[in-house]
């Protein structure tokens, strides 16, 4: 229905009181002013409230918000889903952006040097914790599941850059196997599978932004 149509009742009863108020009586006038004033009360409050709602919609908010705050605040964008990282990141994002999960966890993890490259032995950035010692981690964007050779390999790795412990990332997730040399009692090795990065993608997406855009700064900074 368009907007205008809803103030024909109100106009109508507007130009009765307008042409016969002679002929009627007061009672009858009264009568007929207050249902006007009615009419047009209820007339405005029907013709406001879909712009109303329209503003105040979840979803429309919640598009916005995701929208506009990363590009207002400079801050880069980050991906709502594993999915989402697959479509739109590199192997060499992903390990960068796997450091600023980390530290968005906030346990007092800082960044230290990006390490991924040829021969790197498995460890593909560096993280400081908070007594200052190494932390190293491994990033697989990667859709099949990691086996326990990888988890092995990488223990060594964390042993070789003397790292107090090590963070394995990945967007998929962890084989039985794999899960055992994790769960081992003298294991170094923490780890963030796929189910749980999408949590935290949800969960902490402003401290995530926050740290990649830090480590971004900092990649950037060390190349020049």
């Amino acid at each position: 229905m368009k907007r205008w149509m809803l103030f024909a009742l109100p106009m109508s009863m507007i130009t009765v009181l307008v042409v016969c108020w002679s002929m009627l009586s007061l009672l009858v006038l009264c009568g007929l002013l207050f249902a006007t004033v009615f009419c047009v009360l209820i007339t405005l409050s029907f013709s406001t409230a879909p712009l109303t709602i329209r503003l105040a919609s979840p979803s429309t908010s919640v598009m916005i918000a995701s929208q506009t705050m990363p590009n207002r605040n400079g801050f880069p964008c980050i991906p709502r889903t594993v999915e989402e990282i697959h479509r739109t990141m590199t192997d060499r994002e992903f390990e960068l952006f796997s450091a600023a999960v980390i530290i968005a966890l906030g346990q007092g993890h800082t960044f230290y040097r990006h390490t991924g490259r040829t021969g790197d032995q498995g460890v593909d950035t560096l993280l400081l914790n908070m007594y200052r010692h190494r932390v190293a981690v491994q990033s697989k964007l990667h859709r099949e599941n990691i086996g326990s050779p990888e988890l092995r390999g990488f223990y060594t790795a964390i042993r070789l850059y003397n790292a107090v412990y090590g963070y394995f990332v990945t967007t998929s997730s962890f084989t039985p196997d794999a899960q055992w040399v994790i769960d081992h009692p003298q294991s170094l090795i923490h780890t963030i599978d796929g189910r749980q990065l999408e949590r935290y993608l949800q969960t902490r997406s402003h401290e995530i932004a926050l740290a990649y855009s830090d480590i971004l700064n900092a990649v950037s900074s060390e190349s020049r």
